[in-house]
């Protein structure tokens, strides 16, 4: 009879304990139940080994109360808690106990029962420096063992009944199981198998679950389940086969494991020795799934990768800088304020392949530096690092530096300082908008307010003065200035009127705009040097991209000037967990970037190629986005 369920009909008959048992003792004898006695702690033993080395068992009103974890796992059960729910789980073949913390009912199931069953014990479970106790006797009866105490010398034994010798004519092992969950890997031990029994190893289509055969042996059918980012679940079986053994008919046996992965790993390690066979499954791990060729230049990887949190799936693009292709940087509807999906960028484009770009603002406004043709559309963040590609063709990730404009009023030897671009204005400002920034400046009309704006065509002549909302000519720009700059300065301010002529230029440290065919912002800086390097504190950058595992889209470049496109697929339990930006660094280094920057990620995280998109993004549907980089031919 299962042993719980035997122990479960005695339960209901039990109105006197026997002498010897520990429970008994504990309530009758006035020593140990003495209130002098409470708290104090006893060894407890299972025959001569003692397993509750450091660990001891404490005293409290009467009851001894064991830990949990110590004692579950020394009987053969595997323990899970969860923290959220406080709630203990034990188990042990077919049984599952279910406690919570400071609770005294626990919930019991197992095959042999209908449906589960509350059992009540004597006092509920407690925790105490960071270790759970129950008593005693309710954990060690529910899995089969008895309990006696030995009041000469204060040590309480645990002994496992004596199972009947099995009378049948049989031929097999009975052999013992045991599952080992390591950081980096999961072992499954077989021992006691007969040094002639053979085994069989088989993966399912879906390539995530398998099935181990070894013939010769027996094995308890029980089914075990695991909070485990890799492991789901084992269950064991067992088939009875009929052998002639000189004339004679003999039973043998051959035990079946199916084991069911969350994601799958690409290989099993096995291991024979001294009547052992060990299982090995990778948590860490790395494997190219595809590999090719999409057009002379450009070569695409799709990688497989696991950590010790879960499976992670990688897409890579790399550009070789002696083909015949070049990548660029587009904004959607070809407008500085506009949102478009990627698969429509490229398509417009008539892209090879995409992936997308900068961080942007909910109306589609690019963050930090935007660069295209020798003309700024958005000036730096201070110390954020960008992606140049020069007019040579030649990429570059390098720190930026925004030293402001300089419109310069020509025949009158006096400029203004410029404090951006293409954004709002604030006290104080001076701000240049172009015409990718719309058509009109959007800025206030009020007349009590003394703002300024000036309209200035492509040859840089004053043609318009306005108080705000300016219209922008489509080569030329608008300069904005805010009433409190005016007031400070208005011995410059009367210089400007119409048909008076400028010059605006703008200062990016070491880099000269004329040489840029474009430059994209991102951040933080992953890899300098070949080094791997976080930039997150030095750039600025908010913890929501730089802390945690997401989805990620990175730019590298090799010491051999090819660019490297890498997306990578997050938030999908069971398929891809996304990255740390430190695991996306040490990946791309691997893979060859001398240099690296972060860029958009999260819901934005997409490549596209083939007509189709190549990752899993997250949600469900293709998110709008600001702007790509696109390849395409020269």
């Amino acid at each position: 009879m299962n042993i719980l369920k035997e122990y479960l009909l005695k339960d209901k008959i039990y109105k006197k304990l026997l002498s010897g048992t520990l429970a008994f003792s504990l309530i009758t004898s006035p020593v140990i139940a003495s209130e002098d006695s409470s708290g104090s702690k006893l060894p407890i033993f299972i025959d001569d080994t003692e397993i509750t080395e450091g660990v001891l068992p404490q005293l409290k009103d009467g009851r001894l109360f064991g830990p949990v974890r110590n004692i579950s796992e020394e009987l053969g059960a595997y323990v899970e808690y969860n923290e959220e729910t406080k709630e203990v789980t034990l188990y042990k073949e077919d049984i599952k106990i279910t406690m919570t913390i400071n609770s005294n009912i626990a919930l019991i199931s197992s095959d042999e029962l209908d449906i589960p069953i509350e059992k009540e014990f004597d006092s509920p479970m407690y925790v105490e420096n960071g270790r759970t106790f129950i008593p005693l006797r309710f954990l060690a009866e529910n899995f089969g063992y008895n309990v006696v105490w030995d009041e000469s010398d204060g040590t309480v034994t645990l002994t496992e009944p004596k199972e009947s010798e099995d009378k049948d004519d049989e031929k097999y092992n009975k052999i013992d199981f045991d599952v080992d969950k390591k950081d980096d890997r999961i072992e499954m031990v077989f021992d006691d198998l007969d040094e002639s029994a053979a085994y069989e190893l088989n993966f399912n289509e879906k390539e995530s679950d398998f099935e181990i055969i070894i013939d010769s042996a027996k094995l308890k059918e029980q089914t075990l389940t695991f909070n485990d980012p890799l492991l789901k679940e084992i269950k064991t079986s067992q088939v009875e086969r009929n052998e002639k053994d000189e004339n004679k008919d003999v039973k043998n046996y051959a035990s079946t494991i199916k084991v069911s992965l969350n994601y799958p790993v690409p290989e099993i390690k096995t291991k024979e020795s001294d009547k052992k066979l060990a299982f090995t499954i990778p948590k860490e791990f790395e494997a190219t799934i595809e590999e090719k060729e999409i057009t002379e230049g450009l070569k695409f990887s799709s990688i497989r990768k696991s950590v010790q949190d879960g499976p992670i799936k990688i897409y890579e693009l790399k550009l070789d800088s002696n083909s015949a292709l070049e990548t660029d940087l587009v904004l959607a509807q070809n407008r500085f304020a506009g949102l478009e999906r990627l698969d429509n960028i490229a398509k417009r484009n008539k892209a090879i392949a995409a992936i997308n770009g900068g961080f942007f603002w909910h109306a589609g406004h690019p963050i930090g530096l935007y660069a295209h043709n020798q003309r700024l559309y958005r000036e730096p963040s201070d110390n954020r690092s960008a992606f140049f590609y020069s007019t040579d063709g030649e990429p570059s990730i390098e720190r930026t530096t925004f030293n402001g404009g300089e419109l310069f009023i020509k025949d009158k030897d006096i400029s203004i300082e410029i404090d951006g671009i293409n954004r709002n204005r604030e006290r104080k400002d001076v701000i240049i908008y172009t015409s990718e920034h719309g058509n009109t400046t959007g800025t206030s009309t009020s007349h009590i307010r003394n703002h300024k704006e000036f309209v200035i065509d492509s040859n840089g002549t004053i043609t318009h003065i306005k108080n705000g909302n300016s219209n922008i000519p489509s080569e030329g720009f608008v300069l904005s200035i805010h009433e409190e700059y005016i007031n400070g300065n208005q011995d410059k301010i009367n210089l400007l009127s119409t048909g008076v002529n400028t010059d605006l230029t703008w200062d990016l440290g070491d880099k000269n705009l004329d040489e840029i065919k474009f430059g994209l912002g991102g951040s933080p800086r992953i890899i300098e040097n070949n080094k791997v390097e976080i930039s997150s504190v030095l750039e600025g950058v908010s913890d929501n991209i730089s802390k945690g595992r997401s989805p990620r889209t990175a730019i590298g470049i090799t010491s051999d000037n090819d660019i490297i496109f890498t997306v990578v697929d997050g938030r999908q339990p069971g398929t891809s967990i996304g990255m740390t930006l430190e695991e996306l660094g040490e990946f791309m280094k691997d893979r060859g970037a001398h240099d690296a920057l972060n860029l958009d990620g999260g819901g934005s995280s997409m490549m596209w190629f083939d007509d189709k998109y190549q990752n899993s993004y997250s949600p469900n549907t293709p998110r709008s986005i600001s702007n790509a980089l696109i390849i395409t031919d020269k």
